[in-house]
């Protein structure tokens, strides 16, 4: 009994885990849902401020110097953002909505400290990991029913495009896909049901991942095959012979399937399809013959932000300049690189978090943005070889997860809006304080319920 309680402050918390648990089960429905559901997920977010607050205030526990330093850079990010803001005179709508978003930054840190003291179990995290799977999914099925493709099959709509936003739909989704892919030996303790729901659940997040056709979630596979594959070689290696059939098939049924689903005609054609369409617009940018693809805007973008960045280096042009830059600048560029005459981009984002930062608000943030990939690979690498067994799958998780979110902050800028940043923060808190609780000696399918 003591042991499944370790280092666990008071069983009086037990409530407010649960209380936690619940919210961030709610903020995950508010913001896959953002365009569905018309409560803001801002609201719930404060909740968990103020609950995380009022731990902080109730456990005097030290955190370790890790927590300090995620809390920092957060810190940094909001106060950067908050100087170049206010560096521009009278910020207007957009700067004070960018700001609103990057002050969300404050609940994150509470959430990570509270969480830290109360030392929740492990079933705290794969269960909410569960839960936000199934609903990022839920929208892909209601896509689905709405394309009517229950009834007609599979068509060539792409999955996000009427409940939410394909490529940050296919953001969302992949986040978990590449997560829950671990869980499968803390679904092993729970029961073979457990087990059958979770690969299941694996497989349908990747068959949805294909639908949405996004190039920005595929960038994140390869990480991901390359780390579970390592990671389950090692852990069954020495295993196969003692473990029963049974339970080895449900291992290597995930395997087998996902790898049957790549070769399946529709989804490896569309895989296929998307990433040659890709090669050729980039080689038809770069060849200077046509700006008109999707890849194409996007690459005259960055050439215009980069051209203006030493211009503007310590605090960037301002968010409220930059929807009016980017038009006439890309006029002028379309005419002068490839004499076609436009009205100009009127795009709201440069499609890349990095150079959108440091155009619109200067170096300090840009390195600050940068600052975050540089902390979560050089912690979870060092976590994956010190931690528990146990533990482990949360820290390569949490490996994987942040390098696929570097990659995905290349062609898109979740940090500037709500849903999207509050899924990088929330998932990057969860990982970096299960990575730190150890829980080598809790009996962890005993829940989360009975470690709080």
């Amino acid at each position: 009994m003591t042991d499944r309680i370790m280092a666990l402050p008071n069983r009086e918390y037990r409530g407010t885990i649960r209380l936690l648990f619940f919210l961030i089960a709610i903020t995950f429905i508010l913001y896959v849902y953002r365009n569905v559901i018309s409560v803001n997920v801002e609201f719930v977010l404060v909740l968990i401020l103020l609950i995380s607050s009022f731990t902080l205030y109730k456990i005097k526990d030290k955190v370790p110097r890790e927590i300090w330093i995620w809390v920092g850079l957060l810190v940094l990010y909001w106060l950067t953002t908050l100087v170049a803001t206010f560096a521009h005179e009278s910020p207007e709508k957009r700067a004070l909505f960018v700001l609103s978003v990057v002050s969300l930054s404050w609940v994150f840190i509470g959430l990570t400290i509270a969480l830290y003291k109360l030392k929740p179990g492990l079933d705290f995290f794969w269960y909410l990991m569960l839960i936000g799977g199934s609903i990022a999914l839920s929208v892909g099925v209601l896509d689905a029913y709405e394309y009517g493709w229950f009834n007609s099959g599979i068509g060539s709509q792409r999955l996000g495009d009427i409940n939410s936003h394909p490529v940050k739909y296919a953001v969302v989704v992949n986040g978990f896909f590449i997560i829950l892919l671990g869980s499968l030996p803390w679904a092993l303790k729970k029961n073979k049901w457990m087990l059958s729901f979770i690969v299941l659940l694996i497989v349908a997040l990747f068959l949805t991942a294909v639908l949405t056709k996004s190039r920005t979630a595929w960038i994140g596979w390869p990480e991901a095959l390359v780390g579970w594959a390592i990671y389950y070689f090692v852990l069954f290696k020495d295993s196969f012979p003692k473990i029963k059939y049974p339970k080895v098939s449900f291992i290597i049924l995930i395997g087998i399937v996902l790898f049957s689903l790549s070769q399946v005609d529709f989804i490896k054609k569309r895989i296929a399809d998307r990433s040659s369409l890709a090669a050729k617009e980039i080689n038809v940018y770069l060849d200077r013959e046509s700006m008109n693809s999707s890849l194409g805007h996007r690459l005259l973008s960055y050439e215009i932000a980069v051209q203006k960045i030493p211009e503007v280096v310590w605090f960037g042009i301002g968010e409220d300049a930059f929807p009016e830059f980017l038009k006439l600048e890309s006029k002028h560029f379309a005419k002068e690189h490839f004499n076609q005459d436009i009205s100009g981009f009127k795009y709201s984002q440069l499609h890349n978090q990095f150079l959108m930062s440091f155009l619109t608000k200067g170096v300090f943030v840009f390195v600050s943005v940068l600052l975050f990939f540089v902390f979560l690979i050089a912690f979870f690498v060092k976590r994956v070889g010190i931690v528990s067994k146990e533990v482990k799958p949360i820290a390569i998780a949490g490996l994987i997860f942040s390098i696929s979110s570097f990659l995905a902050f290349l062609p898109e800028t979740p940090l500037q809006n709500t849903d999207m940043s509050t899924h990088f923060f929330l998932l990057c808190s969860l990982l970096i304080v299960f990575s730190l609780i150890e829980q080598k000696n809790q009996n962890i399918s005993e829940g989360f319920s009975s470690n709080g």
